[in-house]
C-alpha cells in the first residue's frame, strides 16, 4: 500500500492507504512473475493445479454432491487469500456450474459465495488475456465477459461481482489482508494462494491465521501449495488441524486440513478478548455486532413499497429464487418520488473521504453494472461544476491530484476542457464521471418482464399496509385494498419496508422516538421541457450544486428543488427557480426558446445526515443505552438489540440511482444468510442504528 498525507477542510492532516497494482513480468515458459515478492503467479499448468489444491483437498466436488442430498437451500463460501489471476476463482467457478445444471432443485436452491483479499489487483487487460489463454473454450460461453464488465477498478475496499446465472458472487476485498475480518462471512472452505511465506510472512502470520479460524465454520477446510514449518505451526496455534500430501508437480509437500478448535475457544471469550483478536475494524461496537446479528435463511419475504429500492430489492430476492411479494398503495410500481422522467447516475464526495463516501463510490460502480444490462440504460459522462463554491472545487481537484479515486469513475478538468465538453455550455473547473440515465418506469418495466421475476414475485398493487406486527417467528402484514377497502392478513419469515416516510410510521411502536426525530420528509420538483438544444450532447449530463440537466432527444429534464415539506403541490415557481439555475451557470450568448414547463413532484425521505438506511431495525431505547453508560462508565460498546428478520432500505434521497442497487443487494444478502458486500464500518454508516450509537457516545 501507498500512504498519502491528505489535510481535511479544518486542514487537519490524516492518512489515506492506496492500492499499487501489480507489477509482473512474462518468463520465457509463460509463467508470470511478481516483481515486487520476486516470485511467481502460479506453475506451468495453473488450471492442473488450481484442481489439484484446492479444489480436490477441499474435497469440493463430495462436499457439494452433499448438500445437495439434503435438499435444503443452502451457501457454500470459499475464502482465498491472494486472488492474483483469478485462475481459482475460475477453475471453481467451472465446477460448480456443472455441480447445480445437474438438476433444477440445485439450481433453486445452492448458493456460492466467493470472498477474495487482492492488495495488488492485476489490470483487468492483462487479467483477461490470460485467463483467455488458460481456459481457452473451457468456460461457459460468455462468462469472461460478464466478469470483465464487473471488474473493478484499482479502488480500495470491498467490491462485489454478482453472475445470478450460476448462483455465485464474487466479493473482492481489494485491500490489505488485515482487512478481513472487517468482512461479514463465515467461511467453508479456504485456499491459501498468497506468495509464498518467506516472500510474503505478513499474508501467514499467526495473527492472520487466527482470523482466517474465528470467521470460519467449524469443520471449515483449508489447502494451500506450501509447507512451510511456520505456516504449520501458526496454523496448529490458531485451532487447524493439519496434514500433509503430495505437493503438486515437482513439489514435494502441500498442507491442508480443518479448522476445529480456535473460534470457539474465541466465542467463548469476552467483547474485551474479542478486541484483541481483531485489530480491525478500530471502533469496538462493530466487534458487538458480529456476535448479535444472525440472518436466518429465510424464505418468503414481503417488500412493503414498490417504488425503485422496492423493486430492485424484489428482484436482488428472486434472483436468489425467494418467494417475494411486493405491497404497493398505487395501481402500478415507481409512481412516487423514484418514477421521476429521466434518473441520472450522480453521486457526489467530501472533503475527508469518509465511510459515506466509500459507500456511494462503490454504488455508482456497483449500480453501472446494474444498470448496464438494461436496454433503458443509457451510458453517459456527466459533467459537475463547482459553481461558485472555490472549496467544492478543490474537493474535486484533490481527489483527482491524490489519484485516490481512479479515472475510470472520475476525474478533474480545467474550464477550457469543460467548455470543450459541453461544447461551449460550461465554462469553469469541475470534474467528469462515468455515468448513465434511465427512465425509472422503463427501466423497472423491463425488470418485472424478467423470467426470474416473474417467477418469484407477486404484486399486490392498490394495497396499504396497516401494521406490521410480530407473530411467533414470522411478521403478520395486515393490509388493506384501496378499491374494495377489504382488510387482509398475511404471514412471512421476512420484511424489508422500502417506502419511504411511511417505513417510519410502521416501525414506530418498536423503535426509539429519538430515531423519528432524525427524519423529515423533502420535496423535490422536477422541472421538463421540450427544447433541441443543437450544442448539447444526448450522452451528456450537466450538474451543479443547485440544479441537473439531462438531455434525452427533445426533452430536457432539471432535478430538482429541496424544500423540507410533504406538500405535493406543483409550483410555478419551483419551475422558474430550477430554469433560473440552469441559466445562471451556462453563458448569457446562448438563447433559450421555451414555450412551455413541466413539473413532477415527489417526496423523498431525509435523515439528518444525508446517508440512507439499510440493515436490521433497532429494538434498543435509548434509556437502556443511557442505563448501560451508567453501569460501564468505560465502556465504548452499545449492546444493541434487532428484531429479527426486519429490514429497511430507505431514505436514499437524491442519490438513489446511485445507491439503491447496491443497498438491495446489501439486503438480500443479510436475508440469505450469505456474506455481506460491505465493510463492517459501511455497514454501520448506512445502519438505522448509527444514531443511536451516536447518542451513546454522547452521554
Amino acid at each position: 500500500m501507498i500512504q498519502k498525507k491528505i489535510q481535511n477542510k479544518n486542514n487537519k492532516a490524516y492518512t489515506i492507504e492506496m492500492l499499487e497494482s501489480a507489477s509482473v513480468s512474462i518468463q520465457e515458459n509463460g509463467t508470470v512473475y511478481s516483481n515486487k515478492y520476486n516470485d511467481i503467479y502460479s506453475h506451468e499448468n495453473p488450471l492442473q493445479e488450481a484442481e489439484y489444491v484446492f479444489i480436490n483437498h477441499n474435497n469440493l466436488i463430495d462436499r457439494w454432491e452433499n448438500i445437495s442430498s439434503q435438499n435444503r437451500r443452502t451457501n457454500f463460501t470459499i475464502g482465498e487469500l491472494g486472488f492474483g489471476y483469478g485462475i481459482n476463482f475460475f477453475a471453481t467457478a467451472a465446477r460448480w456450474v456443472n455441480h447445480i445444471n445437474v438438476s433444477e432443485s440445485r439450481a433453486k436452491l445452492e448458493w456460492l459465495d466467493y470472498i477474495a483479499v487482492e492488495k495488488h489487483p492485476i489490470k483487468i487487460e492483462e487479467l483477461i488475456i490470460y485467463i483467455k489463454g488458460v481456459f481457452k473454450d473451457s468456460l461457459y460461453s460468455g462468462f469472461i465477459e460478464d466478469f470483465a464488465l464487473q471488474y473493478p477498478p484499482k479502488l480500495n475496499g470491498v467490491h462485489r461481482l454478482i453472475f445470478p446465472k450460476y448462483n455465485l458472487t464474487l466479493t473482492l476485498l481489494f485491500s490489505d489482508v488485515e482487512e478481513l475480518s472487517s468482512l461479514s462471512m463465515k467461511v467453508n472452505a479456504w485456499y491459501f494462494d498468497g506468495f509464498a511465506p518467506n516472500k510474503n510472512p505478513e499474508m501467514w502470520s499467526e495473527s492472520i491465521i487466527r482470523k482466517v479460524s474465528l470467521i470460519s465454520y467449524t469443520g471449515a477446510t483449508f489447502a494451500t501449495f506450501s509447507s512451510s514449518k511456520q505456516l504449520q505451526d501458526n496454523l496448529s496455534n490458531s485451532g487447524f488441524e493439519v496434514h500433509k500430501a503430495k505437493g503438486f508437480g515437482n513439489k514435494r509437500e502441500m498442507l491442508y486440513g480443518n479448522v476445529f478448535s480456535y473460534q470457539n475457544q474465541i466465542l467463548q471469550n469476552s467483547i474485551s478478548e474479542l478486541e484483541k483478536n481483531i485489530s480491525k475494524p478500530k471502533l469496538p461496537h462493530k466487534k458487538y455486532l458480529i456476535l448479535k446479528r444472525i440472518h436466518p435463511n429465510a424464505q418468503n419475504i414481503a417488500v412493503i413499497g414498490g417504488g425503485l429500492a422496492g423493486a430492485i430489492t424484489a428482484n436482488s430476492l428472486a434472483i436468489r429464487h425467494k418467494n417475494v411479494t411486493i405491497f404497493e398503495k398505487n395501481d402500478g410500481l415507481v409512481q412516487e418520488a423514484s418514477g421521476n422522467p429521466l434518473c441520472s447516475l450522480y453521486i457526489s464526495i467530501s472533503g475527508e473521504l469518509n465511510e459515506q463516501d466509500r459507500f456511494y463510490l462503490q454504488s455508482h460502480l456497483f449500480a453501472q453494472h446494474y444498470y448496464s444490462k438494461f436496454k433503458s440504460w443509457q451510458p453517459t459522462k456527466l459533467l459537475q461544476i463547482a459553481n461558485h463554491s472555490k472549496s467544492r472545487a478543490n474537493r474535486y481537484k484533490k481527489w483527482s491530484d491524490t489519484k485516490l479515486i481512479p479515472n475510470q469513475i472520475y476525474k478533474y478538468v480545467h474550464s477550457k476542457t469543460m467548455h470543450k465538453l459541453s461544447k461551449g455550455l460550461l465554462n469553469k473547473d469541475g470534474s467528469i464521471w462515468h455515468s448513465g440515465i434511465a427512465n425509472t418506469s422503463s427501466l423497472v418495466d423491463e425488470i418485472k418482464d424478467q423470467k426470474i421475476f416473474k417467477d418469484n414475485v407477486f404484486l399486490h398493487l392498490s394495497n396499504s399496509v396497516l401494521s406490521v406486527e410480530r407473530q411467533g417467528s414470522l411478521w403478520r402484514i395486515k393490509s388493506q385494498n384501496n378499491i374494495t377497502s377489504e382488510v387482509k392478513t398475511y404471514l412471512f419469515d421476512a420484511v424489508v419496508l422500502c417506502n419511504a416516510m411511511g417505513v417510519m410510521s410502521l416501525i414506530e411502536p418498536y423503535i426509539d422516538p429519538y430515531l423519528i426525530t432524525n427524519v423529515h420528509p423533502m420535496r423535490g420538483q422536477s422541472t421538463s421541457f421540450n427544447y433541441n438544444i443543437d450544442s448539447m450532447d444526448d450522452n451528456i449530463v450537466l450538474t451543479t450544486p443547485d440544479v441537473t440537466c439531462i438531455k434525452n432527444k427533445d426533452k430536457i429534464v432539471l432535478n430538482a428543488t429541496h424544500q423540507r415539506t410533504d406538500s405535493l403541490a406543483h409550483s410555478e415557481k419551483d419551475n422558474y427557480q430550477n430554469l433560473a439555475n440552469l441559466l445562471s451557470n451556462i453563458p448569457e450568448s446562448i438563447s433559450w426558446d421555451i414555450n412551455e414547463l413541466y413539473s413532477f413532484v415527489g417526496i423523498r425521505c431525509m435523515p439528518i445526515d444525508r446517508a440512507p438506511f439499510v440493515g436490521l431495525v433497532p429494538k434498543t431505547k435509548i434509556k437502556q443505552l443511557q442505563l448501560q453508560k451508567r453501569k460501564q462508565s468505560r465502556s465504548k460498546i452499545p449492546q444493541i438489540s434487532y428484531l429479527q428478520n426486519l429490514y429497511v432500505n430507505f431514505a436514499h434521497a437524491s442519490k438513489g440511482f446511485a445507491s439503491i442497487p447496491l443497498s438491495s443487494e446489501y439486503i438480500a444478502s443479510l436475508i440469505s444468510a450469505q456474506s455481506s458486500p460491505l465493510h463492517w464500518n459501511t455497514m454501520q454508516a448506512i445502519s438505522l442504528d448509527r444514531l443511536l450509537i451516536r447518542a451513546f457516545k454522547k452521554m
